[in-house]
């Protein structure tokens, strides 16, 4: 999916001719979301207020939200999407219309990335993160995802 040209949002507009652009339109949703999002997340500060949802009570979440402008989610690799689980996220997809938009490897949440992923000093776990990686970048080319994301959380900025 090309990025939009969103030059026309730069319009300057006097009040009167904002509200009257307001009215004139309806905004057509579109909007994604991490599979993340749809189970209590584990937080430092508190035990969850609900149970884990499974992938597929989570996908059964979201699928009622495509009518509501869900248009693409995103899952992590391997413990949100992975081989054992690419049937259910592909009938998903086909029979929703909702789009798998990134596959991101997850290297900020396994005890080994403790000291970092792909900066971790350890030689065996920094090419751990690579291959992951490396199985992350391969799924996002086999599914024709609209980008791919490397999120290092756990090595600084």
């Amino acid at each position: 999916m090309p990025f939009q040209d969103l030059r026309e949002q730069a319009t300057r507009r006097n009040r009167d001719d904002l509200v009257a652009h307001m009215k004139s339109f309806q905004l057509d949703l579109k909007f994604s979301a991490g599979i993340w999002f749809f189970s209590p997340p584990f937080s430092r500060f508190h035990e969850k207020y609900q149970p884990d949802l499974s992938i597929e009570q989570r996908l059964d979440i979201a699928a009622k939200l495509a009518d509501e402008g869900l248009c693409g989610i995103e899952a992590h690799y391997p413990n949100e999407i992975n081989p054992d689980n690419l049937d259910l996220w592909t009938s998903f997809c086909r029979d929703t219309g909702i789009r798998l938009i990134t596959v991101i490897p997850l290297l900020f949440w396994d005890r080994q990335f403790e000291w970092g992923s792909l900066s971790n000093p350890d030689d065996a776990v920094r090419r751990a993160a690579i291959q992951r990686t490396i199985e992350a970048l391969e799924l996002n080319k086999t599914l024709d995802t609209d980008f791919a994301v490397v999120w290092p959380g756990i090595d600084g900025y």
